[in-house]
């Protein structure tokens, strides 16, 4: 009888095709309009500034911005987004006459108390502190920019630094 049982079971699987059919799925995500909401708006203010130099510390002073985030996210939803450090660069170069030699990457960022290094450093920040009339969420961040000690004279000095913010689902 158990014999019998199984043998019944066995042929109720056994299922024969003289067809056979391929499937291959493919699919593409647009990541920009994945959650239907979006970044409206990016800036650091001030958007340009001349860093002052501290000759007793033979140094620049320290320096605060603001990065801001506006988006079309309503109040009522909560979400992450994340800030990238893609470039910070720093250079003094001698200026004409001058024997001092070129320094670079002395200046050093950080996003709310946290260090910031490039090349592609992030930052998580996990929620939006504000919105707006609209009802829109926005976010405002501190950033820090630092100078280390700089032991020459005769230099001329700039820098570029970028970010790059998405959203975090």
């Amino acid at each position: 009888m158990k014999f019998t049982l199984l043998a019944l079971i066995l042929s109720c699987w056994s299922v024969q095709s003289s067809e056979l059919i391929t499937f291959n799925p493919s699919t593409s995500i647009e990541m920009v309009n994945f959650s239907g909401y979006k970044i409206t708006d990016f800036y650091i203010t001030p958007d340009n500034r001349i860093l002052t130099f501290d000759q007793d510390n033979s140094k620049f002073n320290d320096e605060r911005f603001d990065v801001v985030v506006k988006t079309d996210i309503p109040k009522t939803k909560a979400f992450m987004y994340q800030v990238t450090l893609v470039k910070n660069i720093s250079t003094c170069k001698p200026m004409s006459g001058s024997s001092a030699q070129k320094i670079e990457n002395f200046m050093t960022l950080q996003l709310d108390g946290n260090a910031f290094t490039a090349p592609l450093n992030s930052v998580d920040v996990d929620s939006f502190q504000y919105s707006d009339n609209d009802n829109f969420l926005w976010d405002k961040r501190v950033l820090i920019m630092s100078s280390d000690t700089i032991d020459k004279r005769g230099l001329n000095c700039s820098g570029e630094v970028t970010l790059v913010i998405g959203l975090s689902l």
